[in-house]
């Protein structure tokens, strides 16, 4: 679990990285793994960045470690 945990935070700032740089907004695409980490990682994104995350699409989300569709 630790691994996919770091996955996300890593994303996160990978985000804040990006709009830090000068990106207007931000929409996530994850497909398998990827959307999982998406999934998990939108409520924070949407928190701390308000309307410049736009949202995420979902292609075939993966579970992960135990998180799922009921967690999200």
């Amino acid at each position: 679990m630790e691994s996919f945990d770091l996955l996300c935070s890593d994303a996160v700032e990978f985000v804040a990285w990006r709009l830090a740089q000068g990106s207007g907004k931000v929409l996530l695409l994850g497909h398998s793994m990827g959307g999982a980490v998406a999934a998990w990682i939108s409520e924070e994104l949407a928190r701390r960045f308000g309307e410049r995350f736009l949202g995420a699409v979902l292609v075939a989300p993966a579970r992960w470690g135990g998180r799922g569709p009921a967690e999200w």
